[in-house]
């Protein structure tokens, strides 16, 4: 008889010995294509008291709602929630133009019809662009189902609400177990935001290299950010370091705050959940 190999694995979970109420609490979701990670939000003290992290095989409703049965406080009276969708299927469309009746279009122009998603957009103001994006149907119906009304952006978005208005090339670069969002900066000017898949250390460095070619950016003055699933010690670590000059950690935003629970990890490994909680603040 051979084993059923699960498809939902948990990663970590991390959990405040103090007691949060759940009608003091935001629930914020970060979802993509195999992987789902939250994070549970004091609202009193911008403190974060709980995160978990999962990735699956497939996705699907069966896999979203074992992840919400695992974990009481999802099965409490929370009525808040905020939701980072990192799917690939998403454009950033420059506000001069933007059409809300052309969005399905667009989407459909670049990825193709899909009959099972919904699609939704947000404003970046500070960049004047729209970002469009779709997400599974069945997500967003359990969602609104379970906790009511909440907020929701794209990764793209959420990374780019938080840049700080500095004439540097960058390169942000946010690690899941599979692949990397990254974002280009350009003397402040965004140039791509993009989702790789990666298999080994090369792969990254090949797709980082690259865009450092494509768009004429210096190795030796880029500054490189990391975030995400990635360890100091860590093999991609060391084939980053033998290349770019400005390699650092991102930083958690300054108005949210961990929980003492979280000390023993890495505190970029937070720093994405972290943003989206300064996007409901």
């Amino acid at each position: 008889m051979h084993a059923v190999k699960r498809k939902l694995k948990q990663l970590f979970h991390i959990k405040s010995d103090h007691l949060v109420e759940a009608d003091q609490s935001i629930l914020l979701l970060e979802t993509g294509d195999r992987y789902c990670c939250f994070g549970i939000l004091n609202i009193s003290t911008w403190e974060l008291t709980e995160y978990a992290y999962y990735i699956a095989q497939t996705s699907g409703e069966e896999l979203m709602s074992e992840i919400f049965a695992g974990h009481s406080m999802l099965s409490n009276a929370i009525k808040q929630y905020a939701v980072n969708y990192s799917n690939a299927e998403c454009i950033l469309v420059p506000e001069s133009h933007y059409k809300f009746e052309d969005e399905k279009l667009h989407l459909r122009v670049i990825y193709g019809i899909n009959d099972k998603s919904i699609v939704k957009s947000s404003h970046i103001h500070q960049w004047k662009l729209h970002s469009v994006f779709r997400i599974p149907q069945y997500l967003h119906e359990l969602l609104s189902h379970k906790f009511g009304e909440g907020k929701s952006w794209h990764n793209y978005s959420v990374q780019l609400k938080s840049i700080p208005e500095e004439e540097v090339d960058t390169l942000l670069v946010d690690f899941r177990t599979d692949e990397i969002s990254v974002i280009v900066l350009k003397k402040n000017i965004l140039q791509l935001a993009q989702t790789f898949t990666y298999a080994v250390p090369a792969d990254v460095l090949y797709y980082l290299l690259k865009i450092c070619g494509q768009f004429s950016l210096s190795q030796q003055d880029v500054k490189v950010e990391l975030s995400g699933l990635i360890e100091k010690d860590s093999a991609i670590y060391r084939e980053l370091y033998k290349y770019f000059l400005h390699l650092n950690f991102a930083l958690i935003p300054g108005e949210i705050k961990l929980d003492i629970a979280f000390s023993e990890f890495p505190a970029h490994y937070f720093t994405s959940i972290c943003k989206l909680a300064t996007c409901v603040s």
